[in-house]
């Protein structure tokens, strides 16, 4: 590796540091912006493995709790979304097995 390598590869992994954690989407930028190979890719994961720094594609919500509802709240928080498209933009007719169109019962 050459010393800008190095010196990016530090600056990577002190990122991931102060993080706890590397987003797979940045890893995968760096590895491309710096055209890493297989070894050094297989390098740069045992730096972080090393560290315990974990590479996922989910490092924002670390610290979120997980989401929970309820049925009922579910129901009355979601719409219809037929309900939501005005009338007019509807199709006057849908096809019925045969391909032939039938009128829209009001």
């Amino acid at each position: 590796m050459s010393d800008h390598l190095q010196e990016s590869v530090a600056a990577l992994v002190a990122e991931g540091e102060r993080e706890g954690c590397l987003n797979l989407s940045r890893f995968n930028e760096f590895v491309a912006e710096h055209e890493l190979d297989d070894d050094d890719v297989r390098g740069l994961y045992e730096q972080l493995d090393e560290r315990e720094i974990e590479v996922s594609d989910d490092c924002g919500r670390a610290g979120e709790e997980e989401s929970t509802y309820v049925n009922g709240d579910l129901a009355v928080a979601t719409t219809d979304a037929l309900a939501a498209v005005p009338e007019r933009s509807r199709p006057l007719a849908a096809p019925d097995r045969r391909g032939r169109g039938r009128a829209r019962r009001s």
